[in-house]
């Protein structure tokens, strides 16, 4: 993930949902020997902010003092993070029991019989806190897979300092926006700087896919023909 944008403060929508873990893990518990400590095995890429995480962790084991949450942080990259993970489930991995996954993942996940579905445990009443794309994507022929936690919002940002510099208001359209930036980095690299005119996502892995669909679908395009 390149970032997040909440729908609503962070804090009260992430202690939603580590209350829906938290029920299921009371559920996958069931039959133990209740005098023992719970133990919740929880899988996650490198965060982009540690410390909302770390809040969330004390914040969940204040109210629920019977569990413990043991973490394992895997690598930010998505795609390294879905190896790392679809090869522990296909392992049979007791190392997991709650873990992300990225907005495309539910249908495999679901598939596969790797995630339990959650219409018991996450009720229609909840669902309707979230946006309904999101728990659409979570959602395999009919049945809910996953809690939504946060939302990507692509952004184009700019240097306004160096707009300022070369006498530029911020671009309206693709074409003034190539423009600006071949004028600003011929300036710049005639004063000895090296700067890019414009960086994004393009490696060749997933985060390239989400950029290339947010250049699509912004402009009208579309992947798929949803009328056939």
């Amino acid at each position: 993930m390149t970032g997040f944008l909440m729908r609503r403060p962070v804090i009260p929508v992430l202690l939603s949902v580590v209350v829906v873990i938290g029920v299921i893990l009371s559920f996958s518990c069931a039959g133990k020997d209740e005098g023992k400590a719970k133990v919740l095995r929880f899988v996650t890429w490198k965060p982009n902010v540690p410390e909302v995480w770390e809040e969330i962790y004390r914040r969940f084991e204040q109210k629920y003092p019977d569990i413990k949450i043991v973490r394992e942080i895997g690598p930010h990259s998505s795609t390294a993070f879905h190896d790392l993970l679809t090869q522990k489930l296909k392992n049979r991995s007791r190392d997991v029991d709650v873990f992300l996954m990225d907005v495309i993942w539910p249908p495999e996940f679901a598939a596969a019989g790797w995630a339990m579905p959650l219409d018991d445990l996450f009720s229609p009443s909840e669902q309707k806190r979230f946006l309904d794309g999101t728990i659409l994507a979570n959602t395999y022929r009919g049945r809910i897979y996953g809690v939504p936690l946060f939302i990507d919002s692509g952004m184009l940002f700019y240097r306004k300092d160096l707009l300022d510099k070369y006498g530029f208001s911020p671009p309206a359209t693709w074409e003034e926006m190539v423009g600006q930036a071949e004028k600003i980095v011929s300036g710049e690299k005639k004063r000895g700087e090296d700067i890019y005119g414009f960086s994004g996502q393009f490696k060749q892995y997933e985060g390239l896919v989400c950029d290339m669909m947010e250049y699509i679908l912004s402009n009208g395009g579309f992947i798929l023909d949803q009328k056939t």
